[in-house]
């Protein structure tokens, strides 16, 4: 099953690559048919929430099920009398945004309601705090849910691309969900990859800008910000739970220019801020 969905999870980033720079054409087709598979995976993480008793989750996933099958149409074909591709893809964004806040609060639920009882059991059996608290998130992350989270990672920056919406895709803001969003500051250090400094600890608060990022790796202590260059990990991956729940800011850029930008940075004190799903990452010394 594992390799089967891994199959099509390749096959949906082709398709909706395919979409880019559409412009004011009709919905590009590779794209509408990956939306098509990501309202169905919505509506069984619906099923499945609601038998958790995860009601806002539920009506959430519910809704942007609904909202997808207007703009993929029945059989996840163009539909007719669809806008032109920008504000086609404007519409869909807003709706994967929605799907994804939908999953990050599924998954901090998740995380609350078995981290008590798992650190007490834990404690009984003489099990290292940081090794329960990883249970707990491999626990969030093995939901059905899963599939729904990879194929938002494979469609969104396609969308938010297309609908000129900008090139960043964050996957973590750093603070609990309806917070206030605030500043991450530190040194920036550019590495080629997370997986080469998950275990560091660094002394002074400090952003990292990394070449690769697969999810699977582990936040490194006293980082306050992990920004990728190209894509970045689903809602649900481990990077992605662990950066939530560290308050350590998440994000991918899809801009090469940009990322060149950041790199030129290094060794510098830098301010990260959020702005809806835009970054802006600034020297400040």
């Amino acid at each position: 099953a594992r390799t089967a969905l891994e199959t099509v999870m390749t096959q949906a980033r082709a398709a909706a690559a395919a979409g880019v720079g559409a412009g004011d054409a009709a919905p590009p087709a590779g794209l509408v048919s990956v939306l098509w598979l990501v309202r169905w995976a919505a509506e069984n993480a619906a099923l499945s929430a609601a038998q958790l008793g995860q009601t806002s989750a539920c009506e959430e996933m519910a809704k942007a099920a609904k909202w997808l099958s207007a703009l993929t149409g029945p059989a996840g074909g163009v539909p007719a009398g669809s806008p032109p591709a920008r504000e086609w893809a404007m519409q869909v964004t807003a709706v994967l945004d929605r799907l994804g806040r939908a999953l990050t609060v599924q998954a901090t639920s998740t995380v609350d309601t078995l981290q008590p009882s798992a650190l007490a059991l834990g404690s009984a059996l003489g099990v290292p705090p940081n090794a329960t608290c990883l249970l707990c998130e491999d626990t969030a992350r093995g939901t059905s849910a899963a599939p729904l989270a990879q194929l938002l990672a494979a469609s969104a920056p396609r969308a938010r691309r297309l609908g000129g919406q900008g090139d960043w895709q964050v996957v973590s803001r750093g603070v609990a969900d309806g917070a206030t969003d605030v500043p991450a500051v530190g040194k920036l250090v550019v590495e080629p990859a997370l997986s080469a400094v998950q275990y560091a600890s660094y002394v002074e608060p400090t952003v990292l800008v990394v070449g690769e990022l697969s999810g699977c790796e582990d936040v490194p202590e006293g980082c306050v910000a992990v920004l990728a260059a190209g894509g970045c990990p689903d809602v649900l991956s481990h990077s992605a739970v662990r950066a939530r729940n560290m308050g350590v800011v998440l994000a991918a850029c899809l801009d090469d220019a940009e990322v060149a930008r950041l790199r030129g940075l290094q060794g510098r004190s830098v301010t990260v801020t959020l702005t809806g799903q835009q970054v802006s990452v600034q020297a400040s010394g």
